[in-house]
């Protein structure tokens, strides 16, 4: 019995012996398909057993398996992989990233990283390339459309003026508009490039205001902008868009009667001892009221008269009559078709322990408004740079310089964009005002407070 049981030991300790002279040192290193970034923290198991580990920050790992083993890799947000070992003793994956589970990681105050379902709050991510596929000027109009209860309120583009976002509706008395958050620092809209966003996160309701305080009692836009992506060699990436614009639905203007307060057309009775003799030929001539800037004039009826420029011995159509005539489209002949190009030239380098990029976009706008422009220069640079794994030294510099030439202003009686609708005379030929400038520098104005004084009453 003895010799037996001496021999069943001893055939257990070779079994033994035989399964730790098979198990095999298998070490790798587990990145993203995507970018090549090293993942940190990638479950690494041998499948039907415990054994197990984790990719460091390097995304290194190091595990000892048993023969014919399958390895399995699983990771949040991507594609879990199973690969046989076999008889390798390095075995290097890609993950792949899953979008549905992406979407479900979410940033938060301070780039913290937190999946949809924890948080106690809405919100809603939207992605970089989504606000580029069809370049808008600024980013709460790149907005429209993709994030739900979110109203954008539209700004004038006679101006140049950017959208405004509201989260929910008006909550206060001031307007109710969220805080910006560009890598951990508030800012305005104005001031963000969309080609720079890499992530977009809208915080909304109430709870999210514990994120980041009062201000951000109306919600908060949290954006994350974009790294250095490891490649071959350096990262060029060049986005362009060019796009035109027009005046939309103007107001339908009356067009029976012209520029004057009253129906009744005055005359002009030459004096030799008052007016200058250049305006002799001018007698007897009808003409209405140009100090006046509404139309309750005389009745446009085709009646020859005097209009503003006969009176101008500088102007070239000086002493000439005209019938009295609507002028139907004189308001939309006004504005201009705007053009906007919007180039962005972006050069990225990065590497397992660090990641550069450097970006330039240029804004060029011509308004319809006449004579109005618009030029804007985006210069962004960030570099980061991992000293250890758990220390990672990263800096932002973004440099902005805008130039604008005539911005209009709108408001009452402030811009021709309301006056036309009130102060303005349906007769007026807009043609005739292009050539507005006298050879001495002086202006012309067809709202001059008589035949011989051509001051203008209100229109310059």
């Amino acid at each position: 019995m003895r010799q037996k049981l001496l021999s069943l030991i001893f055939v257990l300790n070779c079994l033994v012996l035989t399964a730790f002279a098979q198990d095999r040192q298998v070490s790798g290193r587990v990145t993203s398909s995507s970018d090549g970034a090293p993942l940190s923290g990638v479950s690494v198991a041998v499948v039907g057993t415990s054994v197990a580990t984790q990719t460091d920050g390097d995304g290194g790992y190091s595990l000892a398996v048993p023969e014919n083993a399958t390895l399995n890799f699983s990771y949040v947000g991507y594609d879990s992989q199973r690969i046989p070992v076999g008889t390798q003793t390095t075995i290097n994956v890609a993950l792949v990233a899953n979008s549905e589970s992406l979407e479900e990681v979410v940033v938060t105050a301070l780039g913290v990283q937190r999946t949809r379902k924890s948080l106690g709050y809405s919100v809603q991510q939207v992605k970089g390339d989504d606000l580029t596929q069809a370049k808008q000027v600024d980013l709460n109009t790149a907005l429209a459309g993709k994030v739900s209860g979110v109203q954008i309120r539209s700004g004038s583009g006679a101006k140049f003026g950017t959208s405004s976002l509201r989260i929910r509706g008006v909550n206060n008395l001031t307007g109710g508009n969220p805080i910006y958050v560009v890598d951990g620092v508030i800012t305005s809209p104005e001031l963000v490039n969309n080609d720079d966003v890499e992530n977009l996160t809208v915080l909304k309701g109430p709870a999210a205001t514990a994120l980041y305080g009062q201000r951000g009692s109306e919600g908060a836009v949290v954006i994350t902008t974009r790294r250095g992506k490891v490649s071959d060699g350096i990262g060029v990436e060049v986005n362009q868009a060019t796009s035109f614009e027009n005046v939309f639905g103007l107001p339908k203007y009356q067009n029976e009667y012209g520029g004057g307060y009253n129906k009744t057309w005055q005359i002009f009775e030459y004096d030799p001892a008052r007016h200058p003799e250049y305006l002799k030929q001018m007698d007897g001539v009808k003409y209405y009221n140009y100090g006046a800037d509404e139309s309750w004039g005389p009745r446009m009826d085709g009646t020859m008269h005097a209009p503003w420029y006969s009176w101008d011995p500088t102007h070239p159509k000086f002493g000439q009559l005209a019938p009295f005539d609507p002028q139907p489209d004189n308001v939309k002949n006004f504005f201009e078709t705007g053009s906007t190009l919007n180039t962005n030239v972006a050069v990225s380098k990065a590497a397992d322990n660090y990641n550069t990029r450097v970006s330039y976009t240029n804004l060029s706008r011509h308004g319809v408004m006449p004579n109005t422009k618009q030029n804007k220069h985006f210069l962004g640079a960030s570099a980061g740079v991992d000293l250890s794994d758990k220390l990672t030294v990263s800096t932002n510099l973004n440099f902005i310089y805008e130039d604008r030439f005539n911005t209009p202003i709108d408001g009452y009686s402030s811009g021709p964009q309301s006056s036309f609708n009130q102060w303005f005379a349906r007769n007026i030929n807009m043609d005739d005002l292009r050539d507005y400038q006298r050879p001495d520098g002086t202006y012309r104005s067809w709202n001059m407070t008589s035949p011989t004084n051509s001051n203008p009453a209100y229109w310059n």
